[in-house]
């Protein structure tokens, strides 16, 4: 079925799915119902793949779903309005898609891996093609924000850490920021949480820390980094392709260091610090 250029179907519980768009608005508005008695739940896969005219999209209160790659592509796209009744986006759903800012709306189920790593460091020996992609994509992201009834996330000056503030989850690449101190208690700093981070030459890490997982700072920009005494693991390519480095200082606490941690870091010096 065709209404206002979108095209759509009704499932078996009477809800509407949009499966296409047939024009070519740089802002769309999804309809609450088509035909005035059936809601809007989903937004199916597929449906607005590399349509590269949009750039600002509004949904609305009724959708629970965004199906796999529903908007794949869409190059110019930065900007959607989440609303709190979404409860899933499959995998791939907005990659590609240069969003300046991301809400996380209290119902969605999705875990933070499906959202913002999905499976790109998993051989691919072991990837599920179907669902390989994150939901999101983060080149250009300028800030996070959740829902204050969120049970998992929090966000901190637009940086998303769990909701205990305990580990550092998503800093978002294209903040205007040279310099950055992570809060006090921050305990783990989690995969990929720097990843294309060009901007940031300097972060500060807090006694708290535990734990630099796998890929934390990759192709980051980092040029010098002092890693505090508490601090007992480094993850494997913790630092990958961290052109910019040239300095590192860690700890003699520092007990467990993953594979090619440093891989690609062509002029860095480490240091091995007594601790205090």
């Amino acid at each position: 079925m065709n209404g206002n250029g979108f095209i759509w179907h009704m499932d078996k519980a009477g809800n509407g799915v949009i499966d296409g768009f047939s024009g070519r608005a740089s802002y769309i508005e999804i309809p609450e119902s088509f035909d005035g008695y059936c809601p809007v739940t989903a937004i199916g896969g597929y449906a607005f793949e590399c349509c590269e005219y949009l750039e600002h999209v509004m949904l609305p209160h009724t959708i629970k779903r965004i199906e796999t790659c529903a908007f794949w592509g869409c190059s110019h796209l930065s900007k959607v309005k989440f609303p709190d009744s979404l409860e899933y986006m499959g995998a791939g759903s907005f990659y590609a898609c240069p969003l300046q800012e991301i809400y996380l709306p209290s119902q969605l189920k999705n875990s933070f891996r499906e959202l913002f790593i999905g499976d790109k460091h998993v051989p691919l020996m072991y990837q599920d093609d179907g669902d390989c992609f994150e939901v999101f994509t983060r080149q250009g992201l300028k800030k996070i924000s959740v829902s204050d009834g969120d049970l998992r996330f929090t966000s901190e000056n637009g940086v998303l850490f769990d909701k205990n503030m305990k580990t550092l989850l998503c800093y978002p690449p294209l903040r205007d920021e040279a310099y950055y101190t992570i809060p006090p208690g921050t305990a783990v700093i989690g995969e990929d949480s720097f990843y294309l981070c060009k901007k940031l030459e300097k972060v500060i890490l807090p006694d708290s820390l535990r734990c630099i997982e796998n890929f934390a700072f990759s192709e980051s920009g980092l040029k010098k980094l002092w890693v505090p005494d508490n601090v007992e693991k480094i993850g494997r390519n913790a630092f990958l392709g961290c052109e910019n480095l040239e300095e590192i200082y860690l700890s003699e606490n520092l007990r467990n260091m993953g594979e090619d941690t440093f891989n690609g870091c062509c002029g860095l010096n480490i240091y091995r610090e007594e601790c205090n």
